[in-house]
């Protein structure tokens, strides 16, 4: 699915816990309605485990990553992600009591911004090369721009203001 078909999916499926909670009652939905109840959540967690990926991992490329190295970036982001238990725990609170998606993803920006910061910037520096006095890197197939303090395609379409390139990781 795509990221708006899910997100509307899962904020159908929270209207839909919010309007059994008030109508029903928890505690007559965990008993009567048991098993549809189970249902109804585990496919609420299993449609914000999606969207929490996606908007993790959203605007990451890895061209010309090797195995390895997206490896260790999995492994490192999930480091990240284990140590931010209080985060996810809040997400979850906004999920299921406050039931907003959107709400919930906001407030694990400081995750994502982690994940990209300390994660995703060893992979991208790694893929830094000087060429013909110029700084690229492979990943975004971009040149930098010290002037524009930018990323910029050869072909000058497209821009991006990922990291500044690290002289110390150019190849």
């Amino acid at each position: 699915m795509q990221n708006g078909t899910v997100t509307m999916y899962c904020e159908s499926l929270l209207r839909k816990l919010k309007n059994n909670r008030e109508k029903i009652g928890e505690s007559v939905l965990k008993k009567r309605y048991a098993n549809a109840y189970k249902r109804l959540l585990d496919e609420i967690c299993e449609e914000v485990r999606e969207l929490l990926y996606q908007f993790l991992f959203s605007g990451l490329c890895f061209s010309h990553v090797t195995d390895t190295e997206l490896r260790k970036f999995i492994a490192d982001a999930q480091g990240i992600i284990n140590q931010e238990h209080e985060q996810l725990q809040k997400m979850s609170s906004i999920v299921f009591k406050e039931y907003d998606i959107v709400k919930a993803l906001v407030s694990i920006e400081p995750l994502k911004n982690r994940i990209f910061n300390e994660a995703y910037r060893n992979i991208f520096n790694v893929h830094c090369y000087k060429k013909d006095g110029k700084i690229g890197n492979d990943i975004i197939n971009m040149i930098w721009s010290p002037e524009h303090q930018l990323w910029i395609a050869e072909d000058k379409c497209s821009a991006s203001v990922m990291f500044p390139p690290s002289l110390d990781d150019c190849a």
